[in-house]
């Protein structure tokens, strides 16, 4: 191991000044040196390391065997070792555009993992590097035949919940026992017995339950539909048969209001033809009284008058005689 360890040193020596390395454990570092990568070569498990210090660990041996994984190759050759360019570990210097810096992302966003200064939004995540990279750090995984056969996906957050943590491989198998998603470890040891499938073709699986779901769904919205089409019929119906019964209401109502107002025209006129014959009536006993007392007024003149005078003989002549009629008696001569 000292051996190992002296490489980086020699590693760290021959970095460019122009570009600073990323030393993010686990993801764009050397799963030997730890350091960050020069000479970056991919293990056909899916694992990067240098080609140095790859290279150091075969040289003395017959089995080849990932430093991470620990899975064996009988043949070297087996290996496809793919050298990348230098900026597969390299970053851009003084800001150089990389992508959408954390400013512009929302908090929740996959962050780029080989971004060292500043955080910029990632683009895609590798379930083989289990990393996300940005515009800038994905381009290895576009460009280098090898990592061209690495599983792109849309940005995932929390990453490394896909890693085995008993074994620290990318859980690509679904126990369908269990319930679970594991590991090829897991496989062989724990679920050796029990029904596993590729996560694919779990997902074609449940993507058939998802389609079916679908289709019940559209069926559902399709009813719903209906359903709301006919209710807004029914409301429609509703307006116009409330606005026909206002119709026949008003017209109802303005004939019954036509109706009292003739009565109640009729009823004036009779009450106006009682109250004109009454009056007249009524005028005309009130002449006869007025002419009636005009009569009594002057026949109490004339008494007023007789008694008031001193011939006795004339008083009670006219008592004595009980005239027949007061008619006769206010007809004699004034004395």
């Amino acid at each position: 191991m000292s051996a190992v360890f002296g490489l980086k040193g020699c590693i760290s020596g021959r970095r460019m000044a122009d570009y600073t390395p990323l030393l993010i454990p686990g993801t764009v570092t050397c799963s030997i040196c730890l350091d960050a990568f020069t000479q970056l070569v991919t293990i056909p498990c899916g694992h990067n390391c240098c080609t140095r210090c790859i290279n150091h660990c075969w040289k003395e041996t017959d089995t080849y065997e990932c430093p991470v994984c620990k899975s064996t190759y009988s043949n070297k050759l087996e290996f496809q070792i793919s050298q990348l360019q230098n900026e597969t570990t390299q970053r851009p210097v003084n800001g150089q555009a990389g992508g959408p810096r954390e400013d512009d992302a929302d908090s929740d966003e996959p962050l780029c993992d080989c971004c060292t200064e500043g955080k910029v939004r990632a683009i895609n995540s590798c379930l083989v590097c289990v990393a996300s990279y940005c515009e800038y750090h994905i381009k290895p995984h576009r460009e280098v035949p090898a990592l061209r056969r690495h599983q792109l996906v849309s940005p995932i957050r929390n990453l490394e919940d896909r890693i085995c943590p008993a074994h620290q491989k990318i859980k690509n198998l679904f126990c369908k026992s269990d319930d679970i998603f594991i590991c090829g470890l897991c496989h062989e040891k724990d679920h050796r017995s029990h029904v596993v499938s590729s996560a694919a073709s779990a997902r074609a699986e449940k993507q058939v339950d998802i389609d079916e779901m679908h289709v019940d769904i559209e069926k559902q919205l399709g009813k719903r539909k209906k359903e709301l089409e006919d209710l807004n019929l029914a409301m429609e119906s509703v307006k116009v048969s409330a606005k026909k019964e206002k119709e026949d209401s008003r017209k109802v109502f303005d004939a019954l209001i036509s109706s009292i107002q003739e009565r109640k025209k009729v009823a004036n006129e009779m009450i106006e033809s009682r109250q004109a014959l009454y009056t007249s009536e009524i005028s005309t006993y009130m002449k006869k009284v007025h002419e009636e007392i005009a009569d009594l007024k002057q026949k109490q003149n004339r008494l007023l008058k007789l008694s008031s005078t001193d011939d006795h003989v004339s008083i009670v002549q006219v008592t004595c005689l009980k005239l027949v009629s007061w008619v006769l008696f206010f007809k004699i001569d004034k004395c």
